[in-house]
């Protein structure tokens, strides 16, 4: 082709080609913001993905045409022609004439050709061939294009972050392709199209959750609820509709989406927006279908509400309580929502018991407190071991229904006050078994002849040694265990006591001896002839009291076997009545629950009885025949009570309540008529076996109150004498100090009672801040305040602090008297209480809250001030009392002497009775050795007093005889008080401990006492007596014993021995 017509033929191709391309590039353009526009205001991200599809096909159409673009060259020319009308056809038919044109102009001459061909070239000469191409449609597209940029960058710049996360999506496709088919996955896979925008989910939670409803608007339609919300969906439906369908899907449909779980018709609004409501139990997934064509699926989420949190805070482990302890309890329960109930639930082997401990209100969704379990109210049974204790705390939900949640459980180990008494006795039992043992090694003789080997002699002292230590380290835990021992006698107490020191002085005696002669080496290499006899002498001295001893202890332990026979028996009368007023109510009622509980009782009460008359029974018959009845003997036999136990059994089986009532009468007055006689034999033997004691106590109580009486004499006449020797100058100087001295008295007497008064207040303070804390207080907080209050009564300061007053009353009286001596050393007394009070009052206010200390009523320290003041007084006092050397005349010596010989009778008569006393101690167990033990202070107490009637010194003789006088005085009362303990003990009622003496075991509950679980460690009980021992020690113990306790030996070593 000519190249005149080539060049512009070219360049007008590749102009086409370049607005082509233009045109493309503004689509696409225009396309990407029409779909950020779209994404940004409907906030459905995932229209990036049809927005990049459209993009896609958009690039596929214009490369298909650009590809397509590359027009012949007739084509170009006849664009060319029409934007040029000056050509004509000439250069169509240039073209055509070319060369290489397409030709079709065979017919034309050669000289027509090429005129045509020069004619077109002329032309082209005026021609500019990018002219050829017009814009105007390019202009247009991009005038459209720009218009939507503007409106996107105005949006964007209305809603950023909308813009933003369309932006977002648009650029990372991929992402939103991801998520969409994830939604699919989880909401269903069935089917559908997305048909709607401007998705809006509310939400209703249950009203128990105590939340707001929530809206959202222009989310993905997923919907997030708790079980029983009611959820509305509505929606804009991209294309205008007639009528619309809802369902749900849920369980396996969620996934198949084949049968809905809920359909119900949707409500349509304006042809355009589509609702429904519905309640959100299960996940699942939901759609609509719009005039039958079904939307895509949207996933529902159920946020499930959570069980509630429980804490059992005290007691934080194992206890060991008794069936009439208080447990503190202290606890502490959340739920998200809100709580039903809190219960504190124990189990028993019995059964189970709850006490409600909170009922919040609807919205309350957490609690902390404390309660204080009485176990008294338990209704606790003989096979209830343990108790398990633990909190149990339900939440508001009303859909599904409450959830309840335990804390950690608890055991309360019990140990009823029965089975501790009877564990002790059973342990007393094997004491004196060991005993026995002991008593048979002390009767077997050491050997002493010639082929008597140092080893062999070991040997044998060692067996008794060992026999008397497994014995004597019995005694403390067992004397321990009994004074937590709610059931224990106290002169049961005191005759092991004084058992355990007697035999206690033997062994020691006897290891004091062996040790000295090298008898515990081993083995033993001494002179075993000069050893043998003295040791066989020795240990003969044991047998006396261990025979006594071992007598006596069976006597107590056969003493408290009955009593808690005849404990027993109260138990019963208590059951009686609770029987009978079930009867009465059942006479007006005829309830037949009632009658059930009734048979209930009747056979609870049956257990109770058998239970009690075989513990009476078989001590009836362990009884001297002296005291049995022979017809109630009978009547107690084990055949007898078998046959009323299997009459009973029967007529509670048979169901029948009338016959049974009928039977159980009749075995109840058989019973009764039993128990009387029995209870009446119990007493005569009772007193036969503690008369002779109850006697002898009575002697001595009114010959110590007669010898008090008489001391009180000897004193006055020795008071007369000191102040007659006394010159005027003295007694004035004297007189003044004593005024000075009782003055500083009666300050601490009178700061001590006021601080008394205030110590008073202030444990009703601390009581009050217990029983009433103050709003808002921790359990922790109450803890400390309780722990404050229990600090303070152990310290207990106002009965310290009257006793500081009876001890400053005791000091004037001495002054009263001019008992100086006595004065200083009460005095003294009184100054070290002092410090004692102050020192107490330091220690309870340690660990004390804070709060609790500065507003509690508080002591000042005139305490500190009188103490230092009668310090200063009684220093005076002193050194002139050491100044002053009183003078006698001839008379008041004589008078002096007189005194001393009636003081030294009244000395021998108090010595008199207190061997009396310690005789008597010894052969009953139920006698103490106290009031003997005083009576003989009492007597030394005279002794040194008369000492001092001789040498003259009537000062020095006063402190001594005031001090025998308050001896004796105690000595008389504390004779007064085992009596009324023995008369209790003749009656059949065992004697309490006394007030203030504290349990010895380990802290339990409530800062109480527990009992120790150890068992004694004694021998065995099947260990026997040595057969060629057997007579020996029967012949030993008949002869030892009263003439009126030898049918009661008899029977006991015929039982013992066997």
């Amino acid at each position: 082709m000519m190249d005149w017509l080539e060049k512009p033929l070219r360049r007008v191709r590749q102009l086409v080609l370049l607005q082509n391309l233009s045109d493309l590039a503004l689509l696409l353009s225009a396309s990407c913001a029409l779909g950020l526009l779209a994404i940004g205001w409907s906030g459905v991200l995932w229209l990036s993905l049809p927005v990049w599809a459209a993009l896609l096909g958009l690039t596929i159409w214009g490369g298909v045409s650009l590809s397509r673009s590359a027009e012949p060259d007739v084509e170009v020319a006849k664009r060319i022609e029409r934007r040029f009308p000056q050509l004509d056809t000439s250069l169509v038919n240039a073209v055509s004439f070319a060369p290489s044109g397409p030709g079709g102009a065979e017919d034309l001459d050669a000289a027509f050709k090429a005129w045509e061909v020069e004619r077109a070239r002329n032309l082209m000469g005026g021609v500019e061939p990018r002219r050829a191409v017009g814009w105007k449609q390019t202009g247009r597209i991009a005038a459209a294009t720009g218009i939507i940029c503007a409106v996107v960058a105005i949006s964007a710049v209305i809603s950023p972050e909308r813009f933003s996360a369309a932006l977002s999506a648009l650029v990372r496709p991929g992402a939103q392709l991801a998520l969409l088919l994830e939604a699919i996955r989880s909401g269903g896979s069935g089917s559908g199209r997305d048909l709607l925008a401007d998705i809006s989910v509310e939400v209703q939670y249950p009203a128990y959750t105590g939340l707001a409803p929530q809206r959202i608007v222009g989310g993905d339609g997923t919907v997030s609820a708790m079980p029983g919300s009611t959820v509305k969906i509505s929606a804009r439906a991209l294309e205008s509709i007639d009528e619309a369908s809802f369902e749900l899907f849920t369980g396996e449909n969620a996934l198949q989406m084949e049968t809905p779980t809920l359909s119900l018709q949707a409500e349509v609004t304006g042809n355009r927006v589509v609702a429904a409501r519905f309640t959100a139990d299960e996940p699942g997934s939901y759609r609509f279908s719009l005039d039958e064509d079904p939307t895509r699926a949207y996933a529902i989420q159920i946020v499930e509400d959570v069980y509630p949190q429980v804490t059992l805070v005290e007691p934080a482990s194992e206890l060991e309580v008794r069936p009439e302890d208080r447990v503190d309890v202290v606890y502490n329960a959340t739920d998200d929502f809100g709580l039903s109930y809190i219960d504190l639930v124990a189990e028993m082997p019995s059964g189970e018991t709850r006490r409600r401990l909170f009922e919040p209100g609807a919205t309350e969704t957490g609690k902390e407190g404390d309660y204080t379990l009485d176990l008294a109210t338990l209704d606790l049974s003989e096979e209830d071991g343990e108790i398990t204790l633990y909190i149990e705390a339900a939440d508001n939900d009303t859909v599904k229904g409450p959830k309840i949640s335990r804390s950690g459980r608890i055991i309360l180990a019990l140990r009823s006050a029965d089975k501790i008494h009877q564990a002790l006795l059973a342990d007393q039992e094997r004491l004196m078994q060991g005993m026995v043992v002991w008593l048979a090694d002390a009767l077997e003789p050491f050997p002493v002849s010639a082929k008597t080997t140092g080893e062999k002699l070991g040997k044998s002292y060692g067996e008794l040694s060992g026999s008397a230590t497994r014995v004597i380290e019995a005694f403390p835990e067992l004397m321990a265990r009994m004074r937590e021992d709610e059931y224990a006698d106290y002169n049961v107490y005191i005759a092991i006591e004084k058992m355990y020191r007697e035999l206690g002085t033997l062994r020691g005696n006897l290891l004091g001896w062996a040790g000295k002669q090298g008898l515990d080496a081993e083995p033993f290499t001494g002179p075993v002839s000069a050893v043998a006899a003295p040791l066989s002498d020795l240990v003969k001295s044991h047998e006396e009291p261990l025979e006594h001893d071992i007598y006596f202890l069976d006597q107590l332990i056969y003493k408290q076997r009955m009593d808690d026979a005849l404990r027993s028996e109260e138990d019963i009368l208590d059951a009686k009545e609770r029987l009978a007023e079930l009867l009465e109510q059942y006479k007006q009622t005829q309830d037949p629950e009632l009658r059930e509980k009734i048979l209930k009782e009747m056979k609870k009460l049956r257990e109770q009885i058998a239970k009690a008359l075989s513990k009476m029974s078989q001590l009836y018959r362990e009884m001297p025949d002296e005291f049995i009845n022979p017809e109630l003997r009978d009547q107690t036999s084990e055949e007898n009570m078998a046959d009323l136990s299997e009459k009973m059994d029967r007529a509670l089986e048979s169901g029948d309540l009338d016959a049974a009532l009928e039977d159980f009468e009749s075995f109840l007055s058989q019973v009764d008529q039993m128990m009387s006689g029995m209870r009446e034999n119990f007493g005569e033997f009772n007193n036969s076996a503690f008369m002779k004691g109850m006697q002898g106590v009575m002697e001595a109580e009114s010959e110590a109150a007669k010898l008090a009486e008489e001391q009180q004499r000897i004193l006055e006449k020795t008071q007369k004498i000191q102040e007659e020797a006394q010159s005027e100058a003295d007694r004035e100087k004297m007189k003044e100090l004593v005024g000075e001295v009782r003055e500083h008295l009666e300050n601490a007497a009178s700061a001590s009672g006021s601080a008394r008064k205030i110590e008073e207040e202030r444990q009703r303070f601390r009581r009050e801040a217990v029983a009433n804390p103050p709003a808002g207080a921790t359990p922790q907080e109450k803890m400390a305040v309780q722990k404050a209050s229990q600090t303070l009564d152990r310290y207990r300061l106002p009965t310290t602090l009257e006793g500081l007053e009876r001890q400053i009353d005791q000091a004037q009286l001495s002054l009263d008297r001019t008992e100086f001596e006595s004065v200083v050393a009460d005095i003294q007394r009184a100054l070290q209480r002092l410090e004692n009070v102050e020192r107490s009052m330091e220690q309870a206010d340690k660990g004390a809250p804070e709060k609790l200390t500065k507003e509690e009523p508080r002591s000042d320290d005139a305490l500190t001030q009188a103490r230092s003041e009668l310090e200063k007084a009684m220093a005076k006092f002193m050194k002139a009392q050491q100044e002053q050397q009183p003078k006698l005349s001839e008379q008041a010596q004589q008078q002096l002497k007189q005194l001393q010989a009636e003081q030294e009778q009244l000395q021998q008569r108090a010595e008199e009775l207190g061997e009396k006393m310690e005789q008597l101690s010894e052969e009953s167990p139920m006698v103490s050795s106290q009031p003997g033990s005083t009576l003989q202070q009492a007597a030394r107490s005279m002794q040194q007093a008369g000492e001092r009637l001789g040498q003259g010194e009537p000062a020095g003789a006063i402190p001594g005889e005031a001090r025998a006088q308050s001896q004796l005085q105690q000595a008389a009362e504390q004779l007064g008080q085992m009596r009324q303990r023995m008369q209790q003990a003749g009656s059949g009622m065992p004697s309490p401990m006394p007030f203030g003496m504290q349990p010895m075991g380990r802290t339990g509950v409530n800062g109480m006492q527990s009992n120790p679980r150890e068992e004694v460690e004694v021998p065995e009980g099947d260990e026997r007596v040595p057969a060629e021992f057997r007579e020996d020690i029967i012949k030993s113990m008949k002869e030892a014993a009263p003439d009126e306790y030898k049918p009661l030996n008899d029977e006991y070593y015929r039982k013992l021995i066997r």
